[in-house]
């Protein structure tokens, strides 16, 4: 029995399709996404987490999360 590898899109993209998984999907994407780019552009600038911890007020564990 063979079984059939899914990619995770097309896995995500079925599970959508469930008002309940979107709910919850919809509601943790954004912060993620959120994240994901803010890391991207500290990494960019060449800025450590404490440099830009520092540079928006917080403690560098903060930024960490």
């Amino acid at each position: 029995m063979a079984q059939k590898i899914r990619r995770f899109e097309d896995r995500i993209s079925e599970e959508l399709k469930d008002p309940g998984f979107r709910k919850h999907y919809e509601a943790y994407d954004l912060p993620v996404r959120l994240a994901m780019q803010i890391a991207q552009l500290r990494q960019r600038k060449k800025m450590t987490q404490a440099q830009l911890a520092k540079k928006i007020g917080v403690r560098q564990q903060f930024v960490a999360r």
